[in-house]
């Protein structure tokens, strides 16, 4: 379904089909799943801060609050590389 929709978008399929096949898009989307997985990740949005932070929406009540959120959680990351 994604190559038909593609072609219909004025896109080469073959080439689309190919890339899509690729070593490097397979490669970063092993990657991500192992990311994903790693960070057990079960909905989105969801913001990781300095790789150890992690917050998403339905944590914080509602998308509204992920900036206040993510602010916290970027100054506690700061407060903590200052005293190492």
């Amino acid at each position: 379904a994604f190559f038909d929709w593609a072609a219909s978008k004025g896109l080469d399929r073959k080439k689309v089909e190919d890339m899509y096949n690729s070593f490097g898009v397979t490669s970063k989307f092993n990657r991500s799943r192992a990311v994903a997985k790693d960070y057990n990740v079960q909905s989105v949005p969801l913001v990781i801060v300095d790789g150890k932070f992690v917050t998403a929406s339905d944590k914080v009540g509602a998308h509204a609050n992920m900036p206040s959120a993510i602010n916290a959680l970027i100054a506690k990351a700061k407060t903590e590389r200052s005293k190492k």
